[in-house]
């Protein structure tokens, strides 16, 4: 089976089943789920909208998700892609409006960088938060560092590309700066990590 992104989702679902095999935060919905009800989520990276919607599909538990992306061009070569154009980033904005429109009462669109909408986001606000943006060193652990203060205690704090030498430095840069041991890190499918805040 082929996928073309540029379909949007719903017709594309249209055989019943979920179009997007390889979404990076499916192993998350089983810890998701056990967080309650009335949950308020928030990604960085929202991309055509796959983890967004695949997370309001499953989780009916999710009253609010911010939904953070500057569709900015950038360079993708640090997770083996190329150079992203704006013209294409236009697209993937016009797509992820168009995938997001049936949970759009749902979805806090924050059209801005992750530095810019961290200041729209109280701490303690959130049970959990899903960092799929700039997976560049620097960039990660700067998202860490102004979103971990955003997440309930139990709450999930998560991101992609565990397999990803500046993300893997990051996360456990991170960890050791907070004294968390390293063990309660998880990986789960689709080179997905995480851990439940104390």
């Amino acid at each position: 089976m082929s996928w073309d992104l540029f379909t949007p989702f719903e017709e594309m679902k249209k055989n019943g089943q979920w179009p997007v095999p390889w979404t990076s935060a499916m192993g998350l919905v089983p810890e998701v789920q056990k967080l309650g009800a009335n949950l308020i989520g928030c990604e960085i990276g929202a991309n055509f909208g796959i983890n967004i919607v695949y997370f309001l599909d499953n989780l009916p538990n999710i009253s609010k998700i911010h939904a953070i992306d500057p569709y900015m061009p950038y360079d993708d070569r640090i997770t083996g892609g190329g150079m992203v154009t704006q013209e294409y980033m236009d697209k993937v904005k016009s797509c992820f409006l168009t995938n997001s429109e049936p949970y759009k009462d749902k979805i806090n669109f924050i059209n801005k960088t992750s530095d810019e909408a961290s200041k729209e986001i109280e701490d303690n606000s959130l049970d959990y938060v899903f960092i799929d943006g700039d997976h560049n060193y620097e960039a990660v652990i700067r998202d860490m560092k102004n979103y971990y203060p955003k997440v309930k205690s139990g709450g999930i704090f998560a991101g992609h590309d565990s397999h990803s030498e500046g993300v893997q430095k990051a996360v456990k840069e991170f960890a050791d700066g907070l004294g968390i041991n390293y063990d309660i890190i998880k990986i789960c499918a689709h080179q997905t990590w995480y851990w439940v805040k104390n």
